[in-house]
């Protein structure tokens, strides 16, 4: 194991590099004011007993802007396309309510920590504005008008609530797999070519409960591509049965999983992340996430997530 023992997901770099960094160590940074573009493709498939109950399909196209840098970065998130197909015909629901909502995030501003993970949304005012439309066009829907009270007033609710000043509309985002793959945390730290990092930190929601985020025990392993001259990112793990709230897990799994008539007796849950980073500016290239959940051999879950530059001409 390396000297550099320990890298946390989402805290503060050290602020000193060692002096004894040698020529196979590297350390990645976003140097020029830049603006990239990239498109993503985002699956999920649930079964429950061999049967696919789920079948999720999301695809984007959007832009990466670095617009300010020093003791922060500061980014522009902005998606020009986006297209899902739920296998459940619920985006067409509630007068396509799902992908409204969805699109209100659609222009993100970001003030990044050093190491590159989400530290703050700073165009909350901006978000709050476009809510305040959404919500005034919905409530003239007739199907959202015949919704019961209560549950209406709950769902207009959650979005004042989420998009007040001061909400951590940051903290809601991590438990999006798209933007927590996107803003992970590997910058402006030392890394040794072909040692492995533990990764501190790491929570995955689950896609069986709401909710519930999921203890991870990560390692990062950092080496550089000859042929194509451009450094891979390879994350492995699991859950931390250690840390892992099993009895939590097992009253929500009898809640809602009643029909199962079995108990709750093995849960598995395994990250993957493959991350290819420019050598010349270390902005991302192209990465691949993939999450696998299971109960028993009753429940699957299998998240695929690929995100790609996409060059001009």
């Amino acid at each position: 194991m390396s000297r550099f023992s320990l890298f946390s997901d989402d805290t503060e770099p050290n602020k000193k590099i060692p002096e004894s960094i040698t020529t196979n160590t590297v350390v990645f940074s976003l140097g020029d004011l830049a603006r990239k573009k990239y498109q993503s493709r985002h699956n999920t498939e649930m079964s429950i007993n061999g049967s696919l109950i789920t079948d999720f399909f999301h695809e984007q196209e959007f832009d990466l802007e670095l617009i300010a840098r020093g003791t922060i970065y500061h980014m522009l998130l902005s998606v020009n396309k986006s297209n899902y197909e739920d296998g459940l015909g619920l985006k067409e629901k509630l007068g396509g309510i799902l992908k409204k909502v969805t699109d209100l995030k659609n222009v993100l501003e970001f003030d990044l920590n050093p190491s590159g993970k989400i530290k703050d949304v700073t165009n909350k005012v901006f978000l709050k504005e476009k809510w305040e439309t959404l919500k005034a066009s919905l409530l003239l829907e007739a199907e959202i008008q015949a919704l019961p009270a209560d549950i209406l007033r709950k769902m207009m609710a959650k979005g004042d609530e989420e998009y007040m000043p001061s909400y951590p509309l940051h903290k809601e985002l991590e438990k999006s797999l798209f933007h927590s793959s996107l803003f992970r945390g590997f910058y402006n730290q030392p890394f040794v070519l072909g040692d492995r990092y533990p990764v501190a930190n790491v929570l995955i929601m689950s896609t069986f409960f709401e909710e519930l985020s999921i203890p991870m025990r990560v390692h990062l392993e950092v080496a550089y591509d000859e042929q194509y001259d451009e450094y891979i990112l390879k994350y492995e793990g699991n859950v931390d049965k250690l840390n892992f709230d099993t009895q939590k897990a097992k009253s929500l799994y009898n809640k809602q999983y009643p029909f199962l008539q079995e108990k709750f007796e093995r849960y598995t849950f395994d990250f993957q992340a493959l991350y290819v980073l420019n050598k010349q500016d270390n902005w991302l290239k192209f990465a691949r996430i993939t999450v696998n959940e299971k109960i028993n051999q009753s429940i699957e879950s299998v998240i695929n997530l690929e995100m790609e530059e996409v060059y001009n001409g």
